[in-house]
């Protein structure tokens, strides 16, 4: 997700696993996530800056007291927040994507195991290449995505 114009930004997903709610709130350096009432506390990959900007990801599974918890199926995603002081507009994009689809263009295809391959030759970490769930992009991740595209 990308914010421009905003002093602080609120997301909610539902339903989540056991039809919990989970809420996410970024302000200032920190993203805080409650899930199944448990807050986690993860810094911004950038800080809300002086225009009021900010991007954040999350990537599932998590986990959490132990247990892995994923998401499957149609969610509710709410968004709000306030603008940034003199802010006449906020501007918000969303973006989901499958794991293991690079370009999110919604299909699972050589491509993205193309570019999965030139993230682990690079070194280069992205929680959508990351497939096999080991918290590295390896040549593993690029030939799982590939046999997916085969289905």
């Amino acid at each position: 997700m990308t914010a421009e114009n905003i002093k602080n930004l609120d997301v909610t997903l539902y339903p989540a696993p056991f039809w919990s709610t989970i809420k996410i709130n970024c302000s200032g350096q920190n993203m805080t996530t409650t899930v199944l009432g448990k807050t986690i506390t993860t810094p911004l990959d950038q800080s809300i800056d002086e225009t009021g900007s900010v991007s954040f990801s999350m990537s599932f599974p998590i986990e959490i007291f132990g247990m892995s918890l994923d998401f499957f199926g149609e969610k509710d995603i709410t968004v709000s927040g306030d603008a940034a002081d003199g802010a006449l507009t906020v501007n918000l994009k969303l973006a989901a994507c499958l794991r293991g689809d690079m370009d999110c263009d919604d299909e699972i295809t050589s491509t993205d195991a193309a570019i999965t391959l030139q993230h682990a030759v690079s070194g280069e970490y992205d929680t959508i290449a990351d497939v096999s769930g080991n918290g590295r992009v390896t040549s593993l991740d690029a030939l799982m995505i590939l046999q997916m595209a085969d289905r």
